[in-house]
């Protein structure tokens, strides 16, 4: 049997969780299935890694399968008995059950300098944790670690028509840091070692997670039956805000009697499960009433990247690949959809913006979800296209944003749990129209998906019209919305406040 050791992204997810380890190691079913765009996540590092690499064009590549230890550890020594100058992936385990991948180590003599890559823009917190965890590792394997880095994204760089990777990638020391958090890490260890030979799973409370913020989605995963009303669901929980709920021993967010140290969107949250919901008619007719015909519907689907993918552009800078505009001429007219999406490698915005421009004809009120995106799209456009800039700022000018009465608190729904995302809002005032029923149902896996299609070639008339399909989706969802706050503004209609599926509300 293949001996269970614990590595450094292992111990990173005792820190989240103890449980977070254990069903890693032992139920891994258990956990979230890794979606497309996760893999997609990783691919950025992976790319960014490779661009990294090539600052040290003399490594040598430790090269076996993940879970081929002796072969990975037995290509590093190799390597070091050969004094190589630098190895990317090198391994070592320890007799105890440390378990040790180093993006880049770099010899200096009879040592060797400790090298973090980080897809990143910015050295984190937890990188110093990482690394720390491998330098007690190598030093357990008899290798002696004397300087540390990180190699992260330097977000300011602008590529030009070839990358440039002394550019692209930002070097920091922090040996300093790393060495000071060394005895906190040594003291942690034996207990992440112990989780791994539990025999049974430990208690799941996110009153044990070191980091909730990653902790609840997992938690809320692994007890689906929770009770949307429980008070873990409450919006940007923290460790404070978990602390007072304890507290007061309630197990329904209808049970809080003072709202005071809850914030103002927890506080809204809190009092909509009490009330049911809470309209401000007034504020939406008067928001409905400044609208003009037509309306537009617009919404952008967008990709981004590590690595920037194209000429004049910044890493994770969003680049518009597709669009979808319904249009509504009259309260009465037919309502109309147009649509562009790129399936080329080629720098999409220019051809985007010339198909908008024709489809996006006449005056009117432009209705988006989250201004700032849409609004930060076009102004980036105007600077990609100039030639389009002035009237992109015409069109930012028409734009308004139909989340205002839900993120003003004019309309509050138990039922939102919280949030004024549409993915919240749309499943209780347009329950006919779901997200679930298509294959793309998220920004991140359209981006997944868009790019695997174009820059892996895995392109198909599938894939495009499920793409086509979940950015449809997104302006149709907005017209419904619209209609209904139409409804509710003439009608004093009310939304049925029976209980929703959990699976319609997360």
């Amino acid at each position: 049997m293949m001996p269970t050791y614990l590595s450094k992204s292992n111990f990173m997810h005792w820190l989240i969780h103890p449980a977070y380890l254990w069903l890693e190691k032992h139920e891994k079913k258990r956990l979230p299935p890794i979606t497309q765009a996760d893999e997609f996540m990783f691919s950025k590092g992976h790319d960014f890694e490779a661009e990294a690499r090539k600052l040290f064009p003399e490594g040598k590549l430790v090269d076996a399968k993940p879970w081929e230890f002796a072969q990975l550890k037995a290509q590093t020594v190799a390597l070091m008995e050969a004094r190589e100058e630098t190895i990317f992936q090198a391994t070592a385990f320890t007799e105890r059950g440390l378990l040790v991948k180093s993006d880049i180590l770099k010899r200096r003599g009879e040592v060797w300098d400790l090298y973090e890559v980080k897809s990143s823009t910015r050295v984190k917190d937890d990188h110093l944790t990482d690394l720390a965890f491998q330098a007690v590792t190598w030093a357990e394997a008899g290798i002696t670690i004397e300087e540390v880095y990180v190699l992260y994204v330097d977000r300011e760089y602008a590529r030009g028509e070839k990358l440039e990777p002394e550019r692209l990638v930002r070097q920091e020391c922090v040996s300093e840091a790393v060495m000071a958090r060394i005895p906190g890490v040594e003291r942690q260890i034996p207990a992440a070692l112990a989780t791994l030979e539990r025999n049974s799973c430990p208690d799941l409370d996110p009153s044990h997670a070191g980091n909730l913020g990653v902790w609840l989605p997992l938690y809320f995963h692994l007890n689906p039956e929770l009770a949307a009303d429980h008070p873990l669901r409450l919006a940007q929980l923290k460790p404070e805000d978990l602390a007072r709920l304890q507290q007061l021993g309630v197990e329904s967010l209808t049970e809080i009697e003072r709202y005071d140290g809850f914030n103002a969107r927890q506080q809204s949250q809190i009092k909509a499960w009490q009330m049911e919901s809470s309209i401000n008619h007034s504020e939406i007719a008067n928001f409905l009433n400044k609208l003009e015909f037509p309306l537009w519907f617009l919404d952008y689907e967008t990709i981004s990247h590590a690595v920037p993918l194209y000429p004049g552009t910044k890493p994770y800078q969003d680049v518009p690949f597709q669009y979808s505009l319904h249009k509504l001429d009259s309260p009465t007219a037919e309502l109309k959809h147009f649509e562009y999406l790129s399936t080329s490698t080629e720098f999409p915005v220019p051809k985007l913006l010339e198909q908008l421009q024709q489809d996006l004809d006449g005056l009117g009120s432009i209705l988006v979800w989250y201004q700032n995106f849409e609004k930060g799209m076009n102004a980036r456009m105007g600077e990609f296209c100039p030639e389009y800039s002035e009237w992109l700022a015409a069109v930012n000018g028409r734009i308004r944003d139909l989340m205002i009465p839900f993120s003003s608190g004019w309309y509050v729904d138990k039922r939102f749990v919280g949030s004024a995302s549409i993915k919240n809002v749309l499943p209780v005032l347009a329950p006919k129209l779901s997200y679930k029923t298509l294959n793309v149902q998220d920004g991140g896996s359209a981006q997944a998906v868009w790019y695997d299609a174009v820059f892996n070639d895995r392109g198909s008339a599938k894939t495009y019209d499920n793409l086509l399909q979940y950015c449809a989706l997104d302006t149709l969802a907005m017209v419904e919305i619209y209609n209904f706050l139409i409804r509710l503004s003439r009608d004093d209609e009310r939304p049925a406040t029976g209980q929703l599926e959990q699976a319609q509300l997360f």
